[in-house]
Formats: structure tokens, C-alpha cells, sequence
């Protein structure tokens, strides 16, 4: 009877771990499909860096405008050049172990011959003593928002000087019309004197 009872508990208990043990592979495989629709439903580009800033996976949006990023450093990547720079997010990143961001113009041309620009931010991934163990690259294409920027800038140069020009000739207008109305009533009082001299008239007339 003891051993009957001993073995129920048995199988019980493999069935209660068993179920146990389902329940948490079914929430880690929820929880990596989560990650995995996350990370591949970002339209922005998404980078894993090592410690030695190369690159160990991207995701599809990366892949598609980098498609031999893997073993690249961000440099070369972004900027395509074999220097680093010293402004931007992923070495600030990497000196503050902070979260950093900065605005890249890169040396990556498109169709139009037009530098493209991208909003990158830099995140840390910290290994179990805290030390930073690699960066995971976040970059937005904003080149249409900076062109726009820049088309507005321009614009508003533009009304700027026009607004000046504006006032200038105003004031100009101002100081030519007591002027003009000064030399008609000379001329006038000229005519009813009967002063005739003709240099005079034409001193007149060329103002």
C-alpha cells in the first residue's frame, strides 16, 4: 500500500514538472516570437555590435541596404571609411556605457547623388559584471526630414532677406519723396520768377 502510494506521488510529481517544464517552453517560445516580430516588424536598421564594435547580426531592414555588414565595424558600415569617428553614438556608447544617440550624415550616397542621413542611437548590452559586452545599433533614415529641414531653412532665408529688401526700399521710398516733392515746388517757384536758367532745369530734371 506505502509503495502503490509512493509511486502515485511519483508520477504526480513528473506530471506536475512535466507540465511545469511545457508551460515554460510554450512562454519562452511566445516570448522569443514576440522579439523576433518586434525585430524584424522595425522598418529602421538594427545592428549587434561585439566588443570590438563588429558586427555580429542585423536585422532584414540592415541586410538589405548592408548585406556584407557582418564582421564590419560602424564606421566602415555607416561612414565607409576605415577610420573611427570620434562624435558619434556608438563611441560615446562605449566610453559613458549609456544610452547615446547623435544625427550621422554618412558618406553613403543615393540615387540623387545626395548624402544620406540617419538618426542612430546606441544601447549597451552589459555582460554579468556590468561591463559593457557589446552595442546594439538602432538608425533611422531621416534624409527626407533633413532635406525638408534644409528646404525650410532656406525658405525662411529667403523671406528674410525679401522682409529686409522690403523695408529698405520703404525707407528709401521715404527719403525720395519729400525729395521729389521739394524739387517740383523749386521748379514751380522757378517758372513763376521767370528764372530760366536752363543748366538748373536740367539739374532738376536728372533728380
Amino acid at each position: 500500500m506505502g509503495r502503490r502510494c509512493s509511486i502515485t506521488v511519483a508520477r504526480e510529481r513528473n506530471a506536475l514538472e512535466s507540465q511545469e517544464k511545457n508551460e515554460i517552453l510554450e512562454a519562452l517560445f511566445e516570448s522569443e516570437a514576440q522579439k523576433r516580430a518586434i525585430v524584424e516588424g522595425f522598418s529602421g536598421i538594427l545592428i549587434l555590435f561585439d566588443s570590438q564594435m563588429k558586427a555580429k547580426w542585423v536585422n532584414k531592414a540592415a541586410n538589405k541596404r548592408y548585406s556584407d555588414a557582418i564582421g564590419k565595424s560602424c564606421h566602415e558600415i555607416f561612414c565607409s571609411q576605415s577610420e573611427k569617428c570620434t562624435a558619434c553614438a556608438f563611441q560615446k556608447c562605449i566610453q559613458s556605457g549609456k544610452i547615446e544617440s547623435s544625427i550621422q550624415r554618412t558618406g553613403v550616397f543615393g540615387v540623387d547623388e545626395d548624402e544620406i542621413v540617419f538618426d542612430i542611437t546606441a544601447s549597451p548590452v552589459n555582460d554579468q559584471y556590468g561591463k559593457v559586452s557589446g552595442i546594439i545599433g538602432i538608425a533611422q533614415n531621416v534624409t527626407e526630414q533633413y532635406r525638408l529641414e534644409k528646404q525650410l531653412r532656406h525658405t525662411q532665408k529667403m523671406e528674410a532677406i525679401g522682409t529686409l529688401a522690403g523695408g529698405v526700399a520703404h525707407d528709401f521710398n521715404n527719403l525720395l519723396t519729400p525729395i521729389m516733392g521739394y524739387t517740383e515746388l523749386i521748379r514751380l517757384k522757378m517758372k513763376q520768377d521767370g528764372f530760366s536758367d536752363k543748366a538748373v532745369y536740367d539739374y532738376l530734371e536728372e533728380i
